[in-house]
């Protein structure tokens, strides 16, 4: 499914703040079960540290009583950072609503600290793929099945 073009202009926004583009990264949509609590609180978490809750309280009993985000919440997994979305995470945790997600990470990142790793500790990070607990912990895996040569793509 296409990331929508309202979704796009924001990333695209916000990577030009952090003085990045569209090219430096990569980016996948997923979904965040209503019933994982606990990636929903720690991306509220990295939001709410910066902007304080979120003061329209109808909004998250419109989205409460809608039953479902259609609308992904941003994120930047390399800064750990909510980029967009903090009324759609609170609604989410407050009614357990999946939330879908378009989750932003660095190429450079991924590839330098896959490089860094010693062959021990990466075989014990790629263990856990096997059977990977939370949003942040699939996305590494992922990343990881679909790591390709330098100037090759697999997906």
């Amino acid at each position: 499914e296409a990331i929508p073009d309202s979704v796009m202009d924001e990333v695209v926004s916000y990577l030009r703040s952090t003085g990045r583009t569209i090219d430096d990264v990569e980016m996948e949509q997923e979904i965040i079960p209503g019933n994982n609590r606990t990636d929903i609180e720690y991306w509220l978490k990295s939001k709410t540290k910066y902007e304080g809750e979120p003061p329209d309280k109808e909004l998250i009993d419109k989205i409460c009583k809608d039953g479902k985000i259609t609308t992904p919440v941003i994120i930047d997994t390399d800064e750990e950072y909510t980029v967009e979305g903090r009324h759609r995470l609170f609604a989410a945790l407050k009614c357990k609503i999946d939330v879908p997600v378009v989750a932003i990470f660095s190429k450079e990142e991924s590839e330098e600290l896959f490089e860094k790793w010693s062959d021990k500790e990466r075989k014990k990070r790629k263990s856990k793929c096997d059977n990977p607990k939370g949003f942040t912990m699939k996305q590494f895996c992922k990343n990881q099945r679909t790591k390709s040569k330098k100037g090759q793509r697999k997906n």
